[in-house]
């Protein structure tokens, strides 16, 4: 309901859209539709837009519950191959920035060490927190890495 309300207010082409397939249904004499019909329509059966044409496709095989489960779990699938593909990439970028961090810091942490000791405390405290759970991390990233499937 909240996010019918949300396209309700945002939605200008939804509406235009709207009110042109009432118009077309008026002059054809058939039902119109109202906003909140349209934006509960969860499946292709329940759209009465689509049975009000010549043919009624929602009689056809790919229209049945059985046959959108499939054919969205077959998309699922082809979508999580893609997210594999781009975690590989990810969880090297993630070891590399892990490390980089750690060295970067250090590396900040030492050239204030005479000139700012002060500062260069804090860069510690601030290194001690950002990293304590650094090992754990590169150790899952590890094991992720060795899961079959992992390029």
């Amino acid at each position: 309901k909240h996010i019918g309300k949300a396209l309700q207010t945002r939605s200008a082409a939804i509406w235009a859209a709207l009110t042109q397939y009432n118009a077309a249904a008026k002059a054809l004499g058939r039902r119109t539709l109202e906003f909140e019909e349209v934006v509960e329509y969860a499946f292709l059966a329940d759209f009465d837009l689509l049975r009000d044409t010549r043919q009624d496709i929602s009689t056809r095989p790919w229209a049945s519950p059985t046959a959108r489960l499939a054919i969205n779990t077959y998309f699922k699938l082809c979508q999580a191959e893609e997210e594999v593909i781009c975690l590989d990439v990810e969880i090297r970028h993630m070891v590399t920035y892990l490390i980089d961090e750690d060295r970067y810091v250090r590396a900040c942490e030492a050239l204030y060490q005479d000139a700012h000791p002060m500062l260069a405390y804090q860069i510690s405290k601030y290194r001690t927190v950002r990293s304590r759970f650094t090992p754990l991390q590169l150790r899952y990233l590890e094991k992720i890495s060795h899961l079959p499937g992992f390029n």
